[in-house]
């Protein structure tokens, strides 16, 4: 069974059809397939998400803290 992951939701198509406009529209509307755009507003939206994304680190990192000291620490025993 292949595993497919899906790149963009509804949402993350329609932002970057946004600033792909904006970009083509600030770049005078040239006459293009306006791949560029799409690819410069693609990478764009990308890289916001990942501002906004929590990493698994922090979650990790969070949990830690909350669950610690969860009881006493074993006694050292030679």
């Amino acid at each position: 069974m292949a595993y497919f992951k899906r790149l963009h939701t509804d949402q993350d198509i329609q932002a970057i059809r946004e600033a792909a406009y904006l970009k083509w529209e600030q770049a005078g509307k040239p006459e293009s397939d306006g791949v560029t755009f799409w690819l410069e507003a693609e990478q764009d939206c990308q890289k916001q998400a990942s501002k906004d994304q929590v990493l698994p680190i922090d979650i990790v990192q969070e949990a830690g803290e909350e669950s610690f000291p969860a009881s006493d620490a074993p006694g050292w025993m030679p």
